[in-house]
């Protein structure tokens, strides 16, 4: 987990130096939010390949392991974004198998086909807001991406209309320790976009590594 304070601290009096204009701690939440989103998209699709990489991504990471239902329908986690991977536990022995994810038009011929013995083929649906495993009998295994919830640099003003930190309404990235630097780099791209400081970035840059 990354605090935001951190982030805030080590980014804002250097975009606040630029020359371009100003920017709030609004702006700096905006261009935040737009670079966790690029950075989860980016590591999310490097996480299949990469060890490094799948770490990285661990606070994003959970699994659904739901009670098992009688008519194999279940609900998606309310914070589920993208499945990883699926599996089911399945027969007397609970022996463990990867399951098939299918779309709606091969489901139809799967479900019903007298050529594939599912209890060996275990297949999965996603639809709308829930899925749906045959055989019925199999117990769902599925890890799976969750929903980014953004930081945010919360904040109070003073009299001066100064913003002060409010550790009550802040909330810190959920991306890890080890990412801290790629962050603050992308928060830099973010601001100097908005900015439209084609040198915000190449001093920002010279500046975390002096």
């Amino acid at each position: 987990m990354i605090l935001v304070r951190s982030l805030y601290n080590t980014t804002y009096s250097i975009i606040r130096s630029s020359q371009s204009g100003d920017f709030s701690v609004d702006d700096w939440n905006f261009a935040l939010s737009n670079a966790e989103d690029q950075l989860y998209t980016i590591y999310r699709g490097k996480g299949l390949i990469d060890s490094e990489t799948q770490m990285n991504m661990m606070p994003f990471r959970d699994v659904y392991a739901p009670v098992q239902t009688a008519n194999g329908v279940y609900t998606y986690p309310s914070d589920y974004f993208e499945y990883i991977s699926a599996e089911c536990t399945i027969g007397l022995n609970q022996v463990q198998i990867p399951v098939s994810v299918l779309s709606d038009a091969k489901w139809s011929g799967m479900s019903s086909s007298k050529l594939i013995d599912l209890n060996k083929n275990p297949i999965l649906r996603l639809e709308n807001g829930s899925m749906q495993l045959y055989p019925v009998t199999a117990n769902l295994h599925m890890p799976y991406y969750k929903k980014i919830t953004h930081a945010y640099y919360g904040v109070t003003y003073n009299a001066d209309s100064e913003p002060i930190f409010d550790a009550g309404t802040s909330v810190n990235s959920m991306f890890m320790d080890s990412l801290f630097n790629v962050l603050v780099d992308m928060i830099i791209i973010e601001a100097s976009k908005s900015l439209r400081d084609s040198e915000l970035l190449t001093d920002t840059v010279q500046t975390i590594n002096t």
